[in-house]
């Protein structure tokens, strides 16, 4: 684009690029602008599923480890197999979340609020309750039928057989190794059949 002389001479720089891109023609006032479409808008339709409830009729499992990024990434692989995640940080946070999830009776609000717990994936080393004592104390909450039954996977990067021992001794049924695969998740939700 050119720029005019009369612009140029005792003008900056500055000045002279901002006079420069200046718009040819100034719009008119007298009318306002309006977009001319003929068509109406297309109705957006949304695919069944996402109208249905929050949580239903997909499995509920809940993660338990103190490392963020371990929830982070085990919680987006199971919501990529269509599970509903819960998360806690410890066992004692997740003996809490399992009491509400998973009480015996629950009442319409907390049905409608997700899916029961049917899987726990938790680490055995833990700050404040490690997975060991919580599983035990999950294990007796079954026992005494103040909650549904759930399944307890080990979720470790541990792999010695006295670590496994202890997993199962506590009440835990499988262990899986981390890092864990997507493929591992599928491969114990199929397994308990909750895939």
């Amino acid at each position: 684009m050119a720029v005019p002389k009369h612009l140029i001479s005792g003008s900056t720089a500055a000045e002279i690029r901002a006079d420069a891109f200046k718009p040819p023609m100034a719009i008119p006032d007298s009318e306002p602008y309006r977009a001319t479409c003929t068509e109406p808008a297309p109705k957006r339709i949304l695919p069944s599923n996402i109208i249905a409830v929050r949580g239903a009729n997909r499995p509920g499992v809940l993660v338990v480890d103190d490392d963020p990024l371990i929830l982070l990434a085990v919680g987006s692989m199971l919501r990529k197999l269509q599970c509903e995640v819960y998360t806690a940080s410890n066992g004692q946070v997740a003996i809490e979340a399992i009491i509400q999830r998973n009480a015996r009776y629950r009442s319409v609000d907390d049905v409608n609020a997700g899916s029961s717990v049917q899987l726990i994936l938790m680490d055995a080393n833990m700050p404040v309750m490690n997975g060991y004592e919580a599983a035990l104390q999950i294990g007796q909450l079954m026992h005494d039928g103040k909650i549904q039954p759930v399944r307890l996977v080990c979720l470790s990067a541990q792999d010695s057989l006295g670590h496994r021992d202890l997993c199962l001794k506590s009440g835990m049924e499988y262990v899986v190794e981390k890092p864990c695969s997507l493929h591992d998740l599928s491969e114990v939700l199929k397994y308990y059949n909750i895939l």
